[in-house]
């Protein structure tokens, strides 16, 4: 068995089938067990043991020896009598039962319609973010549906219905995903057909679609143009959080919206000037290093360094009024629940 390293239950099985606990190349004597064999004897008797106590292997060897032709292993070749250890106790006993068990759920998978497997992945990391999952299969997306939408709720809709088939269905099954993309690719027209995306992009349009399609603000108020450079940075920052919220307000923004911070200096009167804006996500540079591992930090780093604007780069400074050399910087002013990182 770790020869062959089988991962599936059904390879596991067949293993099993092909196993009989009276040979003595894999079940010595125990007086015959050298100290270095004693412990893989003991692992090799558990896993018999696991065996003998699953409905999967249990009926899986039944339909295996009905077509074998050699009167192979039957599943009373595993009873836990014919084993030399006693059996575990019922809270140990390993069920390979897939069906029976609560934490399989979600472990369903989508199949491929063409070169989708970009959408697939997505789609697939999404129904594993707990908060968005809960709020399709708890049916609670139902009280924010917004009909003033360009796509009357069509596309959250079908996105909570293939959620709540990939946490319902049995895990030894695949679920088609032609319905949601059938309103995807209305939403966003560049996702029509079946050649390979952009996995980043493709998220970046969904999440833009389920928030427009429960958008808790039914009519946006008209986007103020007040200046509010003379407030310190953090009321600034809070006066244009809310400003985005008065006209984008849902459960999609709430878990995936932050705030970024950027900021210009001027070299020749030392003037900054700060601008907030919320981000869904970030695309990180990858430094270049010439030993050991690029970190996620290191990535960070690197994009919250400050960065040098001369030459044809340099900016009109609005205190100068004249083009001047200036350091630009970001920080992460607000960060989202979940925070979506493009490297």
């Amino acid at each position: 068995l770790s020869r062959h390293k089988s991962i599936s239950h059904s390879d596991l099985a067949r293993e099993f089938s092909g196993l009989h606990t009276s040979d003595s190349a894999y079940l010595p004597a125990a007086g015959a067990l050298s100290a270095r064999a004693r412990p893989e004897h003991g692992n090799l008797q558990g896993l018999y043991q696991a065996a003998a106590h699953s409905d999967y292997v249990r009926g899986y060897l039944e339909s295996y020896g009905r077509k074998s032709h050699h009167g192979s292993l039957s599943t009373g070749h595993l009873s836990p009598s014919q084993a030399t250890l006693p059996p575990p106790p019922p809270s140990q006993h390993c069920s390979l039962s897939l069906q029976s068990s609560k934490a399989v759920q979600g472990l369903t998978g989508l199949r491929n319609l063409g070169n989708t497997c970009f959408m697939n992945s997505i789609l697939q990391c999404l129904s594993n973010t707990k908060e968005l999952r809960d709020y399709c299969l708890q049916n609670q997306y139902l009280r924010d549906l917004n009909n003033n939408s360009r796509m009357r709720t069509a596309l959250m809709s079908e996105f909570a219905k293939l959620i709540q088939l990939l946490w319902t269905s049995s895990p030894n099954e695949s679920v088609s995903p032609s319905e949601f993309k059938t309103q995807i690719q209305r939403y966003a027209p560049r996702f029509v057909g079946y050649n390979q995306q952009d996995a980043q992009e493709f998220l970046r349009f969904l999440l833009d679609g389920l928030h427009s399609e429960v958008n808790r603000v039914l009519v946006r108020p008209r986007a103020s143009t007040d200046t509010l450079d003379h407030l310190p940075d953090d009321e600034k920052s809070r006066q244009m959080w809310r400003r985005y919220q008065e006209r984008e307000d849902s459960r999609i923004s709430d878990l995936f919206v932050g705030q970024l911070k950027s900021s210009l200096t001027c070299s020749e009167c030392g003037y900054c000037s700060t601008a907030f804006d919320p981000f869904w996500d970030l695309s990180l540079p990858i430094p270049k290093k010439g030993y050991g591992e690029v970190t996620l930090m290191d990535c960070l780093r690197l994009f919250t360094k400050e960065d040098v604007l001369d030459g044809d780069e340099k900016p009109t400074c609005c205190r100068c009024k004249a083009r001047t050399r200036c350091t630009k910087k970001f920080s992460i002013q607000k960060f989202p629940k979940i925070l979506v990182l493009r490297i």
